[in-house]
């Protein structure tokens, strides 16, 4: 987990609590929000909205520590994260494995693109990354 925000300024764990930001009245008065339709959200259809929102938080997060080269924390990001759309578990895995594969974990790295290629078992590109980790554990000549 990240423990020291100094090395990236204010950028910090974000916790997103969506169905209190787009139907708190307060915020509704300073027309902070116009999306009346979410005031009647479920409780389980507010918790999955806002999953999804933390999720594409934490990705934006995750991009900007790989960018600094900081995998290990953001691999602490990715952990806490919870993708719930095909897309995110595509970005998900990839990114888990991309970690692991700059950090030379190329075994964990293997684990995590098998599991994108469990959902999407001919995607080219997830083919390619397992070629490459190959590549670099000396499997593939």
């Amino acid at each position: 987990m990240i423990t020291d925000g100094s090395d990236f300024g204010p950028l910090v764990f974000v916790k997103v609590n969506a169905k209190w930001l787009l139907v708190n009245k307060s915020n509704q008065r300073r027309g902070e929000t116009g999306i009346k339709s979410f005031k009647s959200l479920s409780d389980s259809k507010a918790d999955t909205l806002q999953q999804e929102i933390t999720c594409f938080v934490n990705f934006a997060l995750v991009g900007e520590l790989m960018f600094r080269q900081k995998y290990s924390d953001a691999l602490a990001v990715l952990y806490e994260t919870i993708p719930i759309t095909e897309g995110e578990k595509k970005s998900y895995y990839d990114l888990i494995a991309s970690c692991h594969y700059y950090l030379k974990n190329f075994d964990a790295a293997e684990k995590e693109v098998e599991k994108y290629l469990a959902l999407f078992p001919k995607d080219a590109y997830g083919l390619d990354f397992k070629a490459n980790i190959f590549k670099q554990k000396g499997q593939l000549d």
